[in-house]
């Protein structure tokens, strides 16, 4: 995709991934409506319309989607972005804590690509969506976020087959970065897999924009990884199994 001129959404857009790539987009000639729920590290920029908003409701996609229309008269590009983990032993019934986490990272980009596909029906648009290697993997001690990210990678993949040739829907898969993600999830030591800097990510999925790429990697060297986790079974037993190990002696298991 051509950037310049676009107009742009991003959910998430005030801290981690969602603020680094903002920050880059800035070098170009677009307009931004930057969600979140702190608006503190926003740039203050001609470019960039602000929204405080929550969009693990209905209410709230439809807020943005108001906004987008009133501020920049439509939408071109939109990455559902927004999005948090869950680090902990599976177990205590939580039906609160499961139903919070798959509202913000499943329902919220699901209802937001409806939108899009409604709102601009023959418009060429561009939708993004932050899964995660999580969403490849099942990686022991995030169970309720590898739910949801499993949801989106499954769901997604399955929506690029639908949607017609003007519409692209890119899938993105981080592996862990160094941002507060991890320390909102509930750790700030234990990352699964390999970790990368969030600046480098974040130059990663710009190319991957400019190049309508429907799935973005970031980390090149997740592809080999994977490659042996799929066709050698017993090398993604044996990872998963000794990460286990350390989470159960770590939970004086």
């Amino acid at each position: 995709m051509d950037l310049n001129g676009k107009r742009i959404v991003i959910t998430g857009a005030t801290s981690g991934l969602g603020l680094e790539v903002l920050n880059l987009l800035l070098k170009y000639d677009v307009r931004i409506l930057a969600v979140g729920r702190n608006m503190t590290d926003v740039p203050q920029d001609e470019k960039i319309f602000p929204l405080q908003c929550d969009v693990s409701s209905q209410q709230g996609v439809d807020k943005v989607f108001a906004e987008a229309s009133e501020k920049m008269g439509g939408i071109d590009l939109f990455w559902a972005n927004a999005g948090f983990g869950c680090y902990q032993q599976f177990g205590e019934p939580d039906w609160v804590k499961m139903e919070q986490i798959f509202h913000t990272n499943v329902f919220s980009p699901y209802y937001s690509l409806q939108k899009m596909l409604t709102l601009y029906p023959n418009q060429k648009m561009l939708f993004m969506v932050t899964d995660s290697i999580a969403g490849l993997l099942e990686v022991p001690g995030f169970a309720l976020y590898v739910a949801t990210k499993f949801a989106i990678n499954g769901g997604m993949s399955a929506i690029q087959y639908e949607v017609p040739k003007h519409v692209t829907v890119s899938i993105i898969y981080p592996v862990a970065t160094k941002t507060r993600f991890f320390e909102r999830a509930g750790t700030s030591i234990d990352k699964a897999g390999p970790v990368q800097s969030s600046e480098a990510c974040a130059r990663a999925i710009l190319r991957g924009i400019q190049k309508d790429s429907k799935k973005i990697y970031p980390y090149t060297l997740w592809l080999p990884f994977n490659f042996f986790l799929k066709y050698i079974p017993f090398i993604k037993h044996f990872t998963l199994k000794t990460l286990n190990l350390q989470l159960q002696r770590k939970w004086g298991k």
